[in-house]
């Protein structure tokens, strides 16, 4: 009989020590939790909600854990069953899920969710603003989806991926900064030289500083100083530069609170007028993604665009895709076009479903194949383009007969390149008389009006300069 009771309170001890263990052990999930431990706490959240399904808590726990642990697809029932049992906390994971999927608009709904709750917890919601605004963005950008047709893609080494754009000599040369000036590889800074070569612009770190645009012209063999664009604010890093035939319109990619990803791509056209960029606007979908979106480049010649992306893709790699650039941007029609349909568009999910007009690719594939194919000469460098007449223009020093004319145009670059100079300090004063305070704009006020009385004669004695040169030249031709 004693053993019996001894039996009995050895087992009633046993159990009452492994409720004790059970205890500790969620308590020390709890704390691995509050650690961002995610993996460690998984185990213990997992047993107890078995016990326990229905527990909003411990649904928010595993789900959370499963998230953070890029176990993501499992992550959401239990999210939702704590949602649905009035845990907003849960919703801030769901908005993110929702993000994941191009669901934004859903995403928008339980961020507020999540923010009204802890607003009523009387806790902070600072911390989350920034990542409100991007969901809103995706929203905003998701209504806005392009309607482009994509005739090829390609995944590829992303320290090559350059090599994969093939794009006409008539429309100027993309490369890397560093092998354009045969320099090592700190930053992944890019290039794009003109089809005559004498103009560039390109990504470049100076420092700790984010990586901002530069441009820079061939003068007399040189390339002149390096002018940083003006007008093109933004916090983050600046990189991929492509212009256009026009000289005005460039594209290039930017992180920072403007994009969905970590790049995405902008565009923006130079004002003549202010000598600055016009504020840059986001290419949207589906060229930009949460992801890195870059490296938009439009040949003009064969119509056909090219821009990069590491979406869905492991690290390392790169997809290229090939598209045919629309004359002017058509958007799905978002209220009466199935939301399948736009997400996948949005998503680049299938290329064949872009291809509306199938002669159109197959013209474009045809392009393609022709500029791939096609005898490429050598590239000519020019130190610069100086127009004598309707019939003849010049491209080096080499080009002129008369010596005098010569002597007036290298006159004539070094009063372009100090009227360069110039127009660099004006822009310059001029963005520090906008942010200045009262007693600053006082001070930069006659400063301003003298440079831009100077720099209008400048540009009176340099159409004279180039007009000298010419008559001169004319002479002797």
């Amino acid at each position: 009989m004693n053993r019996i009771k001894r039996n009995i309170v050895l087992i009633f001890s046993v159990g009452l020590f492994s409720l004790s263990l059970n205890a500790q052990t969620l308590v020390q999930a709890k704390a691995l939790f509050e650690e961002g431990k995610y993996s460690e706490a998984l185990p213990a959240f997992e047993k107890y909600v078995k016990r326990n399904p229905s527990n909003a808590q411990l649904n928010y726990y595993v789900g959370t854990c499963l998230f953070e642990t890029n176990h993501r697809e499992n992550a959401e029932s239990y999210l939702k069953k704590s949602a649905d049992r009035g845990f907003t906390d849960a919703c801030l994971y769901l908005g993110r899920l929702a993000a994941d999927k191009y669901l934004y608009d859903d995403g928008v709904g339980l961020y507020d969710e999540f923010l009204e709750g802890r607003k009523k917890k009387k806790l902070p919601t600072t911390d989350y603003d920034a990542e409100y605004e991007h969901v809103k963005l995706g929203s905003r950008m998701l209504k806005g989806t392009e309607q482009v047709q994509f005739i090829d893609s390609v995944v590829v080494d992303k320290n090559v991926f350059l090599q994969s754009y093939t794009i006409s000599q008539e429309s100027g040369v993309i490369s890397t900064y560093a092998g354009y000036f045969n320099q090592p590889d700190k930053d992944g800074g890019t290039l794009y030289q003109t089809e005559l070569g004498n103009k560039i612009w390109f990504g470049k770190r100076v420092g700790n500083e984010p990586m901002q645009l530069y441009t820079s012209d061939r003068l007399e063999g040189k390339w002149s100083e390096a002018q940083q664009l003006s007008g093109l604010d933004n916090h983050g890093d600046m990189n991929y530069p492509y212009v256009l035939a026009d000289g005005v319109t460039l594209y290039y990619a930017a992180k920072g609170k403007d994009s969905l990803g970590g790049y995405d791509i902008f565009v923006t056209r130079f004002n003549p007028d202010t000598n600055q960029y016009l504020k840059p606007e986001n290419l949207g979908m589906p060229f930009n993604s949460p992801a890195n979106d870059y490296m938009y480049v439009i040949d003009e010649y064969n119509n056909l665009g090219w821009f990069a992306t590491d979406r869905n893709q492991p690290e390392g790699k790169v997809c290229i895709y090939t598209f045919i650039p629309n004359k002017s941007r058509l958007t799905f029609d978002y209220e009466n076009t199935p939301k399948s349909v736009v997400v996948a568009a949005a998503r680049l999910s299938k290329i064949s479903s872009t291809q509306k007009d199938k002669d159109a690719v197959r013209e474009a594939k045809q392009r393609l194949a022709l500029e791939i194919n096609r005898p490429h000469s050598v590239e000519k460098k020019v130190d610069f383009t100086f127009i004598i007449n309707d019939l003849i223009t010049y491209h080096s020093l080499g080009d002129f007969h008369s010596s005098k004319a010569k002597n007036l145009f290298k006159t004539l670059q070094q009063m372009k390149y100090e009227y360069s100079r110039i127009s660099c300090n004006l822009r310059e004063m001029r963005s520090e008389y906008a942010k200045g305070g009262t007693d600053r704009k006082v001070n930069l006020k006659n400063p301003i009006l003298e440079m831009e009385t100077r720099l209008e004669k400048m540009e009176l004695d340099i159409d004279k300069q180039e007009t000298a040169v010419r008559n001169e030249e004319l002479k002797i031709k």
